[in-house]
């Protein structure tokens, strides 16, 4: 995935950060999904390298297609903003 970003990135013009459960391929959508920072993608990885390529500036949108299993969906918006915040202070 970091590749393909590097390969394409005067084509992108908006990125969407996820994140999933441990196995998150194999369960129900509607138990697959985690708040950024708390699930198993590599999301500090992905972060440096779009800071390495300059593509913070575009901007940054949190994707969450819907609540981790037992949340509600605003903790895990407010729960991801927070931990992307801190990462990029």
């Amino acid at each position: 995935m970091l590749s393909f970003v590097e390969k394409y990135k005067d084509r992108i013009i908006s990125i969407h950060l996820k994140d999933f459960v441990e196995n998150y391929e194999s369960i129900s959508e509607n138990e697959a999904f985690a708040a950024i920072g708390d699930g198993v993608l590599p999301t500090e990885q992905i972060l440096d390298k779009l800071s390495e390529l300059h593509m913070i500036e575009h901007g940054l949108m949190i994707d969450q297609d819907k609540p981790a299993k037992g949340a509600v969906i605003t903790d895990d918006l407010h729960k991801g903003a927070t931990w992307l915040a801190s990462r990029l202070a």
